[in-house]
């Protein structure tokens, strides 16, 4: 739970990619700030570990500066797992999300996930679906799912009506220093 430290790791990692020649990256689920592996805690903890989770949730696109820049100087696509936090007036809801970056270093656009599974539920908000789409870029037609939604056939047929050619699936992982 620590954004700023998980957004200069991803910074470091796409660096490294593009020396080393990597044209297109992807990272896990919610990469910044982490995956909630804390969500079956109680009490006080619980509540103590959501409000900090919160806080190092991230804006779209405000937080992703470094990552822009970085994804930008590299001259490499980003696909990046987020906790959003939701930025209209009022909402503190948080959303499991992935944003697509080009090599340009701007965000084309994020996909909140439909359905969050279990406990997750407690943590994030339900995905509308509006933001199902696909994004034309040097590598050929991208799309991206996260975790349980790749099991999800009419949502993978959708991105394939679409012209996916390149799914990226964002599962849970750690992004690591």
């Amino acid at each position: 739970m620590d954004r700023e430290g998980t957004v200069d790791v991803a910074c470091k990692a796409i660096e490294e990619a593009g020396r080393k020649g990597a044209r297109l990256i992807a990272f896990p689920e919610t990469s910044i700030p982490g995956y909630p592996y804390w969500r079956s805690a109680t009490g006080s903890r619980w509540a103590e570990y959501m409000v900090e989770y919160q806080k190092n949730s991230v804006r779209i696109p405000d937080d992703l500066g470094s990552i822009l820049d970085s994804s930008g100087d590299a001259g490499i696509t980003t696909v990046i797992g987020v906790s959003e936090l939701d930025t209209t007036a009022g909402s503190r809801t948080l959303y499991n999300t992935i944003v697509f970056i080009s090599s340009e270093g701007e965000v084309m656009g994020r996909h909140r996930k439909l359905m969050p599974t279990h406990g997750e539920r407690m943590v994030w908000g339900l995905g509308d679906g509006t933001d199902l789409r696909t994004y034309r870029t040097e590598h050929g037609v991208l799309g991206g799912l996260i975790c349980y939604e790749n099991h999800m056939t009419p949502v993978k047929s959708l991105l394939a009506l679409m012209g996916e050619e390149i799914q990226l699936r964002a599962m849970a992982g750690v992004l690591g220093s």
